[in-house]
């Protein structure tokens, strides 16, 4: 190709002409002008542009003739200028791709690096310029590949359709979950207004899985204890894993047993696998924890999990019978606590006085009764008292087939 052709070429492919110095302007009939605009004062040529031109002459265009005007930045104009003197080799292409990825001038480059394929098909940059990959000894071109392997092009990335689909899905999910929860908030505000009636209803009439989540935050958000059961039901009636997880939570941290005894109500029949496994871990988590405070949250899972009727709860269950947690003593003044402090949920009966010595933390057994209490639901009326080993050798008993048990003939 000879400069000339290379130069006709390139105008075609970005749509400019290209004169060092000039503007193009497009004309509607789809002609274009080069040269360079000259500052036209004479109000009576305001219609017109005073055009110089490359061979040095002047002419006049009127605007209504003239589509748009392409204005080119220095970068272009230097492209222009090194265009003129380019000979034709893949080095020299090479160079000036390179010269354009500096400058930003995109377009151009893409050009000048087929240019290069063309002189030279094994040009390993300029292939990987051009979105080339080599697969198996052959160069391909990254889109295509990909396209030959199932995958699609989507936000920037290459992705299989499946999960394309699930993304979508999951975003339409999403969409859903936060209109539940703008129309919520907004009956939320008509409660105690002369709308009440209207909020109750509609709440009560939801039946959409979706509205889950909204539920959930509007629960945990709420104080009133009257519109916290309204959002317990709700939530029951749509047994939903999400809905599921904010009642978990109120079973055991609610301040109200009717609102604990209430989640739990829901739970028994919406997901009591899934509250079995939570509070599992939950369980699971205090193993090792000696906050009194931490005494009342045993024994509310404990609880929870005899509602459950889950036998995997039992042999857990064993090893929280007896629990132990710190107390403050001394300082002369009476301390709760006793060497075995009975009582539900890390209450404290009974006091000793320790005299006027300094306090000090001293780490107190609790036979937790809420524990024991779900021991017998869970076996059917079992009963070792706050006996670990007496359990634990019941338990292994119970759960030995028959045939392996040994027995001492007399």
């Amino acid at each position: 190709m000879t400069t000339r052709a290379l130069i006709i070429f390139v105008t075609a492919s970005v749509l400019c002409a290209l004169n060092a110095q000039a503007d193009v302007f497009v004309l509607n009939s789809g002609g274009r002008i080069e040269g360079e605009r000259i500052r036209n004062d004479d109000p009576n040529l305001e219609g017109f542009y005073l055009v110089k031109t490359s061979l040095g002459g002047k002419i006049m265009l009127a605007k209504a003739q003239v589509d748009h005007v392409l204005r080119l930045t220095e970068a272009e104009r230097e492209y222009e200028a090194r265009l003129a003197d380019l000979p034709d080799t893949p080095d020299d292409h090479w160079k000036m791709a390179e010269w354009c990825r500096a400058n930003g001038l995109n377009n151009r480059r893409q050009f000048h690096l087929e240019q290069v394929i063309k002189h030279d098909p094994g040009h390993a940059e300029a292939r990987y310029g051009l979105g080339y990959s080599q697969v198996d000894g052959r160069w391909v071109r990254v889109d295509e590949w990909n396209i030959s392997r199932g995958y699609v092009r989507h936000r920037g990335g290459w992705r299989l359709p499946q999960e394309v689909m699930l993304e979508e899905a999951a975003e339409k999910v999403e969409l859903a979950e936060k209109k539940w929860y703008k129309d919520l908030k907004i009956w939320s505000r008509w409660i105690n207004k002369t709308r009440h009636h209207e909020a109750i209803r509609n709440i009560e009439s939801i039946n959409d899985p979706l509205a889950a989540m909204a539920l959930g935050k509007l629960l945990e958000e709420e104080t009133d204890r009257t519109m916290k059961l309204t959002y317990i039901e709700a939530l029951g009636r749509l047994k939903s894993p999400k809905g599921n997880i904010p009642l978990m939570k109120l079973a055991i941290e609610d301040d109200s047993q009717r609102i604990r005894d209430a989640c739990l109500d829901q739970l028994v029949t919406s997901g009591p696998q899934q509250a079995t496994s939570n509070y599992l871990r939950m369980l699971a988590g205090l193993k090792n924890s000696d906050q009194i405070k931490d005494n009342v949250k045993i024994n509310r899972v404990a609880i929870a999990l005899g509602r459950m009727k889950d036998p995997a709860a039992i042999r857990p269950l064993i090893d929280f019978l007896v629990t132990e947690h710190k107390q403050t003593q001394g300082g002369g003044q009476s301390s709760g606590g006793t060497p075995i402090a009975a009582g539900f949920g890390g209450s404290s009966p009974g006091s000793f006085n320790f005299g006027s010595g300094k306090k000090k933390a001293v780490k107190v057994p609790f036979q937790n009764e809420g524990v024991l209490n779900a021991l017998r639901a869970l076996t059917g009326g079992e009963h070792h008292g706050f006996n670990v080993e007496e359990w634990t050798n019941w338990y292994v008993e119970a759960n030995t087939p028959k045939h392996l048990q040994l027995r001492r003939d007399d």
